[in-house]
């Protein structure tokens, strides 16, 4: 099969963990495929490579990384854009942290998965989340999370990584210790969030956590999430007065999720739109976002992703 080398482009970041341990398979593979090779050796450079991808009008754009270079390439992308002449985008795991492109991209970092991708062809189109706050700050990605969740990656970057513990396994770890009652690594946090699904659920009180994404599911096939609304954002929403939240996290993790959760202080719906008065930390894609007091999620077109 023969491919344009205008119309393909293949960016990775080697800086990205599992990159810089094994090394890149895009770098290893480019003239297989006839593609152009972009480093994002310097992050900074990201905005540059995009803007080249744009006027050449790419058809085809794999990034290698992690969560984080995902994220960052694909905003850049949403930022100097519009829908309308977007790439096909495939997403290729290269970081500690990887459940967008198993969700979306392809799962194993392999040249027989990468060929199989171009072969078949297959199309997931999905919107991503899109930010905005009162200073005009916007951010595009896949996962965001409020209160606890921050609180947790940072531990878990602290002591798990640190440790030569990585991915899903370090993840878990720091849930493990954080859902924990009376524990020592998060706090509850004060937050007024209006969330607009077919009525609005305002809520103005103390809160352990809460995630938003547009992704089917997290990590390890896990889907805290059991709105039935049919609305692009799904969001869980946890009060500082929450039980048995382990329990909870493993029984949606068998599937059950046509039981309310109220009795537990655990809230999930599927919105349009959800508007936010917090100050506490918050998170996108496992980066630590710099918002106003005031700001705003919503979905963007879906974006077409193969795997």
């Amino acid at each position: 099969m023969q491919f344009n080398n205008s119309k393909i482009w293949f960016i990775y970041n080697p800086n990205s963990a599992r990159v810089l341990k094994k090394g890149s398979l895009l770098k290893k593979h480019y003239r297989r495929f006839n593609a152009q090779l972009h480093s994002l050796e310097k992050f900074s450079d990201v905005q540059i490579v995009v803007s080249k991808a744009l006027e050449n009008k790419v058809s085809y754009v794999c990034i290698e990384g992690g969560d984080g270079t995902t994220h960052g390439v694909i905003t850049a992308f949403l930022k100097q854009s519009t829908n309308s002449n977007l790439p096909f985008f495939i997403l290729i795991p290269g970081g500690n942290t990887n459940q967008i492109s198993k969700n979306i991209g392809i799962k194993s970092a392999s040249i027989k998965a990468l060929k199989k991708s171009f072969k078949v062809n297959k199309v997931i189109n999905t919107p991503i989340l899109s930010i905005t706050d009162n200073n005009k700050n916007s951010y595009f990605g896949f996962l965001f999370s409020s209160g606890a969740l921050p609180q947790l990656t940072d531990y878990t970057k602290n002591r798990f990584h640190q440790r030569g513990i990585g991915g899903s396994f370090a993840v878990v770890g720091g849930m493990l210790k954080g859902f924990k009652k009376n524990n020592k690594i998060t706090q509850p946090t004060k937050i007024k969030v209006d969330i607009r699904t077919t009525q609005n659920h305002k809520i103005d009180d103390l809160h352990f956590g809460s995630i938003v994404t547009t992704l089917p599911s997290l990590i390890l096939k896990l889907d805290p999430f059991w709105g039935k609304q049919e609305f692009p954002l799904r969001v869980t929403y946890a009060s500082s007065n929450h039980k048995k939240l382990i329990k909870n996290v493993i029984s949606l993790w068998l599937g059950n999720k046509n039981k309310s959760r109220k009795q537990d202080g655990l809230f999930s719906w599927n919105a349009t739109k959800i508007k936010f008065h917090y100050t506490g930390p918050c998170m996108l894609d496992g980066e630590f976002l710099s918002l106003s007091n005031n700001f705003v999620i919503s979905s963007t077109k879906p974006l077409n992703f193969i795997r």
